[in-house]
């Protein structure tokens, strides 16, 4: 059990990250972007691997979405991954496809964490883009959500707003999956 970090002895006796159930869905979009270029997606995918794989040893799970070689795809993820597992190829679909499965995960293992990401600017690129990503991506991989005491807080985020929706900024979160 976590400790709210109001707690005087919570950082003495929160677990380490290393026990903590932890898995990520990755929403990959490889398709040629608003230019027709498809070299922009696999860099960002190769970036943001390596932000991930700096300081977790969960398993990621990934879709992957209009890439026009399958393969190609797949190995641009799983050569810059230690524990990927391909979910499914779709030539056209949005960001739903992924996070429907990590609802599905959510419901067969309600005592996970699971962080949602997605590679932000791969279709778009923009300075904005690339510095949103980055943010999104360390902000639901940081210690401050993977240690959050989930019976007082379920989502975290860069920065979570409840108005006029829900939302987290680049809608990159981590959540409990009893919240999921």
């Amino acid at each position: 059990t976590l400790l709210t970090k109001h707690s005087p002895d919570a950082m003495n006796k929160t677990p380490p990250l290393e026990s903590i159930k932890h898995s990520i869905f990755y929403n990959v979009y490889m398709g040629p972007n608003v230019e027709g270029n498809t070299a922009f997606a696999p860099a960002i995918v190769v970036e943001q691997l390596q932000q991930i794989q700096t300081h977790r040893n969960s398993t990621i799970y990934y879709n992957l979405i209009g890439a026009t070689n399958v393969t190609d795809g797949r190995r641009i993820v799983e050569q810059n991954c230690r524990d990927c597992r391909f979910l499914k190829y779709f030539k056209n679909a949005q960001e739903e496809v992924t996070l429907q499965s990590l609802h599905g995960f959510c419901k067969k293992n309600p005592q996970y964490l699971v962080s949602y990401l997605h590679n932000k600017g791969s279709y778009t690129p923009q300075a904005q883009n690339e510095k949103v990503r980055r943010i999104g991506t360390k902000a639901a991989l940081s210690d401050a959500c993977l240690l959050m005491d989930t019976k007082s807080c379920n989502l975290c985020g860069a920065r979570v707003y409840d108005r006029p929706v829900p939302h987290v900024t680049a809608n990159m979160w981590t959540a409990s999956c009893r919240y999921v």
